[in-house]
C-alpha cells in the first residue's frame, strides 16, 4: 500500500514538514523540540487571527495546567530557534497586547505529490520527446533494441543497513533521520530482515532520548524489537533493542532484565555491557558496575571513560575519579554529560571555583546546554547570590524550556515557600505524576517538596530514591533547599544508610579478584 503524501507548509522562508514534524529555514534543518513544534503548528494552523494565550496553552498543554510565564517561555524559545542573527524578533510572531499572539507570515499548505507533479511535469514531457526522437532515430538506422522504461536500484536490503549504520555512527539528529529511512528501505525488500528491524528500532529510540523526537516513537521501536525477537529468539541484538527501549521509558528493571538477555547471548558485546554497567550504576549496583566498565575498556563506547569515573566517585576513590572524570572532559569536550558530572564532583567537595571553572570552559567550547547554566545558577544559590542564580535558571530554561530540571530550580527561586496551594500542586500534578523510574527523579520531587516545607513528602521522596538505587549522598548535603532537613532524624538514618551501603560495597571491590593491578592507584 502506498504512503500518504506528506503535508508540507510554507511560510516565509520556512518549511514544515507536518508528518515528521521537521522545520526548515532556507533549506536547513531546525532542530525543534516536540512542545516547541507544537507551538508552532498552533500558530500557524490559525494564522488568521490572534491567539490568547488561553487558546494556545489549551491547544498545545490540553488538559494540563501551566501557567502563562510557561507559555511565554516557549514563544521565546521558538522565536529564538526560528529568527537568524539581525533578524527582527516579531518577524514571524507578533506579540498583540493584552491579546495574545498572531502567526505574521503568509502560510500556503500543499502536499508532497502534488508539488512533485507539477515539478516534472515539463520534465516528464521532454522525455517523452526525447524517447520518441531516439526511436525514430533507432527505426531509420535500423537499430531494433529496447529502451530500457524503467532503471531501479540496484541497492540490496544489506547495502541499505550497511549504509543505515554507517549514518547511525555519526551521532546527528540528520544522519539519524537518513538511517531510518535506509532501515525502511531494506523493510520494504525483506520485512522480516532481523538486522534491520533491530538497526530501526535502535534509531528510532535514539531519536527520541538523543534528539527530542516524540516520545510516541518509542511505541514503534518496542513493536519492531518484539517482532525481531519473536522471528529469532537468540538475537542478542533484538533483546538488546528492546532493552533500549524500556531505557527510553524510564522502566530500569525492564530494561535491565533484558540487557542481561542481551549480554547472555553475545558475552562480547561492548555496547550491551556499557548499556547495562550504566543501569547497574543508577540502581547502586556500583561493584558490579564497575566490573562491566572495566571489561568493556579497550572498545568505543562513547560514555565508558565517565561511566567509570561515576562509579569510583561514589564509592570514594576520589583522586582517580578526578582523573577519569578530566580524561572523559578532555576526550570529548562537546559532551555536556562530561562536563555536568565532573562539575558537580567539584561541587560535591565544596570546590566551587573548580566547578565554575569547568562549566565555563564548556560554555566558551560552543556547548549549548541547560545543564551548564543550571548548575552556575546553583553554584551563585549555594553562595548566596540569589540575583545571579536567578539568571543563570532562567538561561537555562531559554535554552530548553521542555528540561524539567531546570524548570523546577527556576520555579523554586522564583516562588517564596508560602506560594498558594493551588499554584504549587498545579506544578506537581505537571512534573511528577506519575513519576518515573529514574532515581534522580525522586531527588526531583524531593526538592520541591522540601522547599515548600513538606518535610514528610520530601524524605518519602528521598527513601524512594535511596531504593530505587539513588546513593550520591555528597550532593544531597550540597542542595541549598535540604539545609533545612540536615537535623532531621529521618535525614540523618537516611544519609546513614546511603554510606553505610556504599562502605560494604568498597569493601567487597577492595577483595575482588578481577580488578586490574594498581587500578585504584592515582599515580599509576
Amino acid at each position: 500500500m502506498s504512503q500518504p503524501p506528506a503535508k508540507i507548509i510554507t511560510t516565509a522562508d520556512l518549511e514544515i514538514n507536518v508528518d515528521t514534524q521537521q522545520v526548515y529555514k532556507n533549506k536547513h534543518l531546525i532542530n525543534l523540540t516536540e512542545l516547541t513544534f507544537q507551538t508552532l503548528m498552533a500558530l500557524v494552523n490559525d494564522s488568521s487571527k490572534v491567539l490568547s494565550s488561553e487558546d494556545l496553552i489549551a491547544e498545545i498543554w490540553q488538559d494540563i495546567e501551566v501557567s502563562p510565564e510557561t507559555l511565554t517561555q516557549r514563544i521565546a524559545m521558538l522565536r529564538k530557534a526560528l529568527s537568524a542573527d539581525g533578524e527582527a524578533n516579531d518577524k514571524y510572531i507578533k506579540s498583540i497586547r493584552n491579546k495574545g499572539y498572531r502567526w505574521v507570515p503568509t502560510v500556503i499548505e500543499k502536499n508532497n505529490d502534488i508539488l512533485i507533479s507539477s515539478k516534472w511535469l515539463l520534465f516528464g514531457l521532454l522525455i517523452v520527446v526525447l524517447i520518441s526522437v531516439f526511436y525514430l532515430v533507432g527505426m531509420q538506422s535500423g537499430y531494433k533494441e529496447k529502451l530500457p522504461t524503467h532503471i531501479s536500484s540496484q541497492a540490496s536490503e544489506d547495502d541499505y543497513i550497511q549504509q543505515a549504520w554507517h549514518y547511525m555512527e555519526k551521532h546527528e539528529t540528520k544522519s539519524n533521520q537518513l538511517a531510518i529511512g535506509l532501515f525502511r528501505k531494506s523493510l520494504a525488500i525483506n520485512p522480516n530482515h532481523i538486522d534491520a528491524l533491530t538497526g530501526l528500532s535502535i534509531a528510532l529510540s535514539h531519536a527520541v532520548t538523543k534528539f527530542n523526537q516524540p516520545d510516541t516513537l518509542l511505541i514503534e521501536s518496542q513493536q519492531i524489537a518484539e517482532l525481531a525477537i519473536s522471528i529469532n529468539p537468540d538475537h542478542s541484538q533484538a533483546w538488546a533493542a528492546l532493552a533500549f527501549v524500556y531505557d527510553a521509558m524510564g522502566e530500569l528493571k525492564e530494561a535491565v532484565f533484558r540487557y542481561q538477555k542481551a549480554l547472555a547471548l553475545n558475552p562480547k558485546d561492548s555496547a550491551t555491557a556499557s548499556s547495562l554497567a550504566y543501569l547497574y550504576g543508577e540502581q547502586g549496583r556500583l561493584v558490579e558496575a564497575l566490573k562491566l566498565n572495566i571489561e568493556a575498556l579497550g572498545s568505543r563506547q562513547m560514555y565508558l571513560d565517565l561511566q567509570i569515573a561515576k562509579v569510583l566517585d561514589l564509592l570514594g576513590f576520589d583522586a582517580v575519579a578526578e582523573q577519569w572524570y578530566a580524561k572523559a572532559d578532555d576526550l570529548s569536550p562537546d559532551n555536556v554529560f562530561a562536563t555536568h558530572l565532573r562539575a558537580r564532583y567539584y561541587l560535591s567537595r565544596n570546590q566551587y571555583q573548580e566547578a565554575k571553572k569547568v562549566v565555563d570552559g564548556a560554555i566558551e567550547r560552543g556547548v549549548l546546554r541547560p545543564e551548564l547554566p543550571l548548575l552556575n545558577g546553583i553554584i551563585a544559590w549555594i553562595q548566596g547570590e540569589d540575583s545571579m542564580a536567578l539568571e543563570s535558571f532562567e538561561q537555562a530554561v531559554a535554552i530548553d524550556a521542555t528540561d524539567i530540571e531546570a524548570q523546577i530550580w527556576l520555579f523554586l527561586i522564583q516562588h517564596p515557600g508560602d506560594t498558594a496551594a493551588s499554584l504549587k500542586q498545579n506544578f506537581i500534578n505537571q512534573w511528577f505524576m506519575p513519576s518515573y523510574g529514574w532515581p534522580d527523579s525522586w531527588v526531583s520531587q524531593a526538592l520541591f517538596y522540601a522547599h515548600f516545607g513538606d518535610n514528610k513528602l520530601a524524605l518519602e521522596s528521598l527513601d524512594q530514591a535511596y531504593l530505587a538505587g539513588y546513593r550520591n549522598h555528597m550532593w544531597l548535603l550540597q542542595i541549598p533547599v535540604f539545609k533545612a532537613l540536615h537535623s532531621n532524624s529521618s535525614w540523618l538514618r537516611l544519609m546513614e544508610k546511603m554510606q553505610n551501603d556504599v562502605s560494604k560495597q568498597r569493601q567487597e571491590l577492595l577483595q575482588v579478584d578481577w580488578l586490574p593491578t594498581s587500578f585504584l592507584d592515582p599515580k599509576n
